[in-house]
């Protein structure tokens, strides 16, 4: 059995950033007040909404109470930014081809190691 690898695409990564900054941006609140309530540095905050870095877990929980947004949703919507493969197995590929080509090459080289 291969050992699953999590690749995304530089574009998927800022996606998911952009995301974030949308809904901060949104909520209206300053990536200053971000930092704090996380206690997090700016400079981290500022990597996470250009893609360069991943918003951990355990910080999602915080994030959706004070951007005032639903936790699930929000989750759901950055996980397919930062793990696409697993969000095509739990979600589907809800249309996307791309979803579902990744999907569907895991699929076979499953297959063909274990033949």
């Amino acid at each position: 059995m291969p050992i699953y690898k999590m690749y995304v695409e530089k574009e998927d990564r800022q996606n998911g950033g952009a995301y974030l900054k949308s809904l901060r941006e949104t909520a209206g609140i300053a990536i200053r007040d971000v930092a704090d309530a996380l206690r997090l540095n700016r400079v981290y905050l500022y990597s996470i909404e250009r893609g360069d870095a991943p918003l951990r877990p355990e910080y999602l929980p915080k994030v959706a109470s004070l951007y005032g947004v639903d936790l699930a949703e929000m989750s759901k919507r950055y996980l397919r930014y930062r793990d696409p493969l697993i969000y095509a197995f739990i979600f589907g590929d809800e249309g996307d081809p791309g979803l579902r080509e990744m999907r569907q090459e895991f699929v076979e080289g499953e297959k063909s190691n274990r033949l």
